[in-house]
């Protein structure tokens, strides 16, 4: 099992305008975003930056006039014309529209579709992109999440991370503790502890939403009980594929570390394609419980072919059986403590002998006696190689 970050990093990172408690409060913020954005279909030859003597720089999009950029806009125009925009943003606007516009009027220079489709919102171009670009709006994954949060998904609490303005910080009271409880969510944290807006993100380029299925079990057959958690991802900007991320983990922490992570499953959607590929999220989108209710399957699956799968009838013959797959990197001393520990305190729920048996003394080796992190995280790397051997 590993570690993930995923969520921490946004919990770090995320300004407090883009931090939301609750997915009502996303889905307006998401949805009037998608409101206020106009999608200009325009000839990238006829584009034209202009700079004035202020130091301002715009873009006149045909039929649309002149518009401002967000920080990411004039990154991906400028990566678009192969120019380098942190250079280009050290120089007067002027200087920056002329070199601009000599990249626009070469058609080697700019790796632009001959139909460029603008996402304009409030005057300020949002992105600039193909065609055949397949718009996913944000608020359509978040309807998808509510249904989620009505089958007993929930956004897992989270502490404010140092930068939160002290406006946004509220103390948990009962109801948050009795409900995290029924969750099996909120670990480290009790009545009267600092919360903040987290797991709910939207921001310029992106957003991005962590949730877990309240109680939801999986029973490991080693003493071990694991949650169901997804993160979900979109960006309407080109700022990266639509992904969906499942995994089961052991607890999260107040600031988002996923703590023994396994089996992390992921599908991942390019925006690419008028409607098939926009058909297709919205499908899934508006039925997300079903794909995770597979992946979960999927995973039972995988555990009840590793405790059916023998790996030979003693000690010596299982670690022999693993040690010369190639694709195990798991020393002869670390299969033999491993052994020991699935017979002698687990033996009474797993076969030390199967590849589950092995995979619970893996995991009692890594977190019991390993203190050393780099140790525990090589040896938890091993755990699917390892599950690999029941097909």
């Amino acid at each position: 099992m590993s570690d993930l970050l995923t969520a921490h990093n946004q919990w770090c990172n995320r300004p407090d305008d883009e931090r939301y408690w609750d997915l009502d409060g996303l889905f307006l913020a998401a949805l009037a975003s998608d409101q206020n954005r106009e999608r200009v279909t325009c000839d990238p030859s006829k584009l034209e930056f202009h700079g004035d003597g202020d130091n301002n720089l715009s873009l006149t999009i045909p039929g649309k006039g002149e518009t401002s950029f967000s920080d990411w806009s004039f990154r991906q125009i400028a990566g678009k014309l192969g120019a380098p925009a942190e250079y280009l943003q050290s120089l007067p606007a002027e200087k920056t529209a002329d070199l601009l516009n000599f990249h626009l009027a070469d058609p080697d220079r700019r790796s632009f579709a001959k139909e460029s489709v603008a996402h304009v919102s409030r005057g300020r171009v949002e992105c600039l992109v193909s065609g055949q670009y397949g718009y996913i709006p944000n608020h359509k994954i978040v309807t998808g999440l509510q249904q989620l949060q009505d089958r007993g998904w929930i956004v897992p609490p989270g502490r404010p991370n140092g930068k939160t303005d002290p406006s946004r910080i509220r103390k948990a009271t009962k109801v948050d503790v009795a409900r995290w409880k029924e969750a099996k969510v909120g670990w480290g944290l009790g009545e009267g502890s600092d919360l903040a807006p987290c797991g709910l993100y939207l921001g310029d380029r992106n957003m991005f939403a962590f949730m877990v299925k309240g109680g939801g079990e999986l029973d490991l057959g080693s003493g071990q009980v694991l949650q169901r958690g997804a993160f979900f991802r979109n960006s309407e900007v080109g700022d990266g594929a639509c992904t969906f991320t499942m995994f089961a983990y052991d607890h999260i922490c107040g600031n988002h570390i996923v703590w023994d992570v396994k089996d992390v499953k992921e599908i991942s959607i390019r925006h690419v394609g008028l409607r098939a590929e926009a058909k297709a999220i919205e499908a899934v989108a508006t039925d997300l419980d079903k794909w995770i209710e597979e992946g979960t399957r999927d995973m039972i699956r995988t555990i009840d072919l590793a405790r059916e799968t023998v790996l030979g009838d003693n000690q010596d013959e299982v670690i022999e059986s693993i040690f010369k797959n190639r694709r195990v990197k798991i020393s002869q001393k670390d299969l033999a403590s491993a052994y020991y520990l699935a017979d002698t305190k687990d033996g009474d729920r797993v076969n030390p002998r199967t590849v589950w048996g092995m995979v619970s003394g893996i995991t009692r080796l890594s977190h019991e006696i390993y203190g050393n992190a780099d140790k525990r995280t090589t040896l938890d790397s091993q755990v699917p190689a390892l599950l690999a051997m029941v097909n």
